[in-house]
């Protein structure tokens, strides 16, 4: 079974060979780790851990080069910096801790949507017609 099939038989409710994996990444502590425990060394960029694991992975699935979040981004600020942490504005209206020692999934202390109106605030960004979300033709 192909990825497409694979793709396509899960979100039919269809009987498929496995569920299909897709990762957003991985942090640079966990490939350390994944070498010291016998990750090959030359594994070292998304596609090639996601090829070797036989993971479909977003850096493994061609895609059409169309922007599908936020566009354009919004702009972050830092409001506080210390020695290991960042408290960032993420130009959403959501405030997070970004660490600096090690790498991780923000940890939003207001978080940028909270209502039917905030939500009308971000939609112009989720225009499809918004120049530079789909490359030139």
């Amino acid at each position: 079974m192909n990825h497409r099939e694979r793709f396509l038989g899960t979100f039919e409710f269809k009987d498929v060979n496995r569920v299909p994996d897709y990762e957003f990444g991985y942090w640079t502590e966990t490939v350390d780790r994944w070498h010291r425990e016998g990750l090959p060394i030359d594994k070292k960029t998304d596609r090639d851990i996601e090829l070797y694991l036989g993971l479909e992975g977003l850096a493994c699935v061609e895609m059409i080069p169309v922007r599908t979040g936020l566009w354009p981004n919004l702009p972050e600020r830092i409001i506080r910096e210390d020695e290991d942490k960042a408290i960032v504005d993420d130009g959403m209206g959501g405030i997070y801790v970004r660490t600096k020692s090690t790498s991780s999934v923000p940890h939003y202390i207001r978080h940028p949507l909270k209502n039917r109106d905030d939500r009308e605030k971000l939609k112009p960004f989720f225009d499809p017609n918004t120049l530079g979300r789909f490359p030139p033709n």
